[in-house]
Formats: C-alpha cells, sequence, structure tokens
C-alpha cells in the first residue's frame, strides 16, 4: 500500500481495495459538539477543521452518537461545499446509553438522518459501529448492503469485530474497510485479525493512537519517577508497565512520546489512516507535526520488542489490586 508524498507533511494511501485515496491522517470528530470536553464552541471547531484541511488532511470520521449527537451537523455545516474535496465516515449501531442496535431498519434509518444532517446525498464509508448480539451480523450487513445499491454509501464497513466473527463476513462483499483501536496499550485484538485483514485486503483504519490521552498523562510521568509507585493508584493500572517502558525508550531516544506512538502505528505497514481524537486545534496540531519526526527503524524494532515482550507477561499482583479498585469503584459510584 503506497504512500505519496506532498508538498505539506501529509501523506495519502489507498484505503484497502476501495477507490478512496485518505491522508494517514484522519480527523476524529467525536469531541466536535460536545457538550462537556472537546469542541464545545462552533467556531472553534470550524477553525480546526479547515487548519486541517490546509494541512493536507482529507479524511473525517464521525458518527450518529458524536458529540452529542451534534458532530455531524457541525460537520455538514461546516465542510459546505468542501465536502466534494473530503472523504466522509459515519456509523450506527451503538444508542449513545451503553446499548447497541444493529437492526437493519434503525441502521437505515440513522444512515438518512446522517446524510441530512450532514449535507450530502452520500457518504463515503458507512460502519456497523458494534455488532448487535441480538441481532445476525449478516441482517445488519444486509442493510449496509442496500444502501450501497442505493448509491447512499459508497463503501461499508465494521468497527472492531473480533477474529471469530470477521471470520464469519470475510467473504461478504459488503465489507470493504475495518476499524479498530490501536496504540501501545492495546494491540492485541488487532494483531488478531491482521491475517484476515491482508488476506481479504480490507482498507484498515486505526483510532486512539494516544489512548484516549492516557499516553499523555502528565500524572504517569511523575509515577514513573516516584521512590514508592506501589503506593500510588495509577501503578496498578494494566498498562503502565509498558508506558514505563516506552517512555524510557522515548526519553532515552530523544523523542516525544506522541511521535512515537503515532509513527509506531504507522510502521505497520497494513494501516491506511490513523483517526486522530482531539479537544482543540492546537492539540491536533502537535500530533500532525509528529510526522516529521525521524524514527530510526531500530527505534520502532526496539519498540515492538517492548510490546511482544508484555503481550504475554502475567502480573497477578498488579491485576489483583486493579480489579479489586474497579469493583471498589462500581460499588461506590
Amino acid at each position: 500500500m503506497g504512500r505519496q508524498d506532498e508538498k505539506r507533511r501529509m501523506r495519502y494511501c489507498r484505503l484497502g481495495r476501495t477507490e478512496l485515496d485518505v491522508s494517514i491522517i484522519g480527523f476524529g470528530c467525536n469531541q466536535i459538539g460536545s457538550g462537556n470536553i472537546g469542541y464545545k464552541d462552533f467556531g472553534a471547531a470550524k477553525d480546526a477543521i479547515f487548519q486541517a484541511i490546509d494541512e493536507g488532511v482529507n479524511y473525517f470520521d464521525t458518527a450518529d452518537v458524536y458529540g452529542d449527537r451534534r458532530s455531524e451537523e457541525w460537520l455538514g455545516e461546516i465542510l459546505g461545499s468542501e465536502r466534494k474535496r473530503t472523504i466522509i465516515s459515519t456509523k450506527a449501531g451503538l444508542t449513545g446509553d451503553g446499548g447497541r442496535n444493529g437492526h437493519p431498519d434503525h441502521l437505515k434509518c440513522s444512515l438518512e438522518n446522517s446524510l441530512r444532517k450532514l449535507k450530502t446525498d452520500y457518504v463515503d464509508i458507512f460502519y456497523l459501529h458494534r455488532k448487535d448480539p441480538e441481532v445476525p451480523l449478516a441482517e445488519s450487513l444486509g442493510a449496509i448492503n442496500e444502501l450501497v445499491q442505493e448509491g447512499k454509501v459508497r463503501f461499508g464497513g465494521i468497527s472492531q469485530l473480533d477474529l471469530e466473527d470477521l471470520e464469519t463476513v470475510k467473504n461478504n462483499s459488503t465489507v470493504s474497510c475495518v476499524q479498530y483501536c490501536l496504540n501501545v496499550f492495546d494491540f492485541q485484538t488487532v494483531y488478531s485479525v491482521l491475517p484476515v485483514i491482508k488476506d481479504k485486503k480490507y482498507g484498515l483504519l486505526t483510532y486512539s493512537p494516544m489512548a484516549s490521552g492516557w499516553i499523555l498523562k502528565k500524572k504517569y510521568y511523575r509515577l514513573k519517577n516516584s521512590k514508592f509507585p506501589f503506593l500510588c493508584h495509577g501503578y496498578y493500572r494494566p498498562e503502565f508497565p509498558v508506558y514505563k517502558e516506552v517512555c524510557k525508550l522515548a526519553d532515552e531516544c530523544r523523542v516525544k512520546i506522541n511521535q512515537l506512538a503515532l509513527n509506531w502505528i504507522l510502521s505497520h505497514h497494513d494501516v491506511d489512516s490513523v483517526v486522530l481524537g482531539s479537544s482543540s486545534w492546537g492539540q491536533l496540531h502537535e500530533n500532525i507535526k509528529a510526522l516529521e519526526a525521524e524514527i530510526p527503524s531500530e527505534l520502532i524494532s526496539r519498540l515492538n520488542g517492548i510490546i511482544q515482550k508484555n503481550m504475554f507477561k502475567n502480573r497477578p499482583i498488579r491485576n489483583i489490586v486493579w480489579n479489586i479498585g474497579l469493583k471498589a469503584k462500581r460499588l461506590l459510584y
């Protein structure tokens, strides 16, 4: 999957077997319109989107439930005539309150609402956001296929499907793209499905490269330097051992951890685009600039060694303490 250089730092990649050439960084719109964090102000969202376009970003990833259900509407309003120069994906299948709904009628209705909000007559990619255990997967994908046939969707996709389910749909022509979480803390699922992705030539888009910001948490920096880290709550987070080793590697090689984390993801040649969520343009721009960092292949190999080592490492005491903490939190709150 070749990437081509542009006058900007941005590069582009053909998305699997589709006809779409996506920027290797996508704009994650999950915080657009959010009432809690993120781009609560329409003007800030507009500035960020157009600055991202100026940087070469052409792929925008949203969903019906993002941004307190305002993300699609804001994105459509902001893009306007720029929509023709962009690639938009949206999703349906989550209810926004922890539930799932993969019923064909719901997916079709949701897509109609998305088109209205996005001010467009088609979307480039329409994902089943998550599998609904109450609805056969074939039925959900059948609805997406109908939408493709009607010209309202260019390509169908699925998000975060496990290996067993992906195996059952690998001969379904509806699926052209897949989306998975991938970062230095969360890699097991995507690693397990990579053989199928390669075999079927699916377009692979990943999200949460900074683990929802945990990779950048300043309290982790303090924790790793603490004389008594085992007395701190964060010490027992399952990903902390990986974080500590990755930080040490980044410090040793004098690179920022976000530069190392993002370039490690893009070193996977099957990854076509990384969707970056953000709560401000400054945050997004900092991660786009990470593409300029020259990360030696030897550094990526050392990071791969850390990942492989921690894939199978068992830490029973740490896991027991962490699980007790989770149960206590549920009881208290």
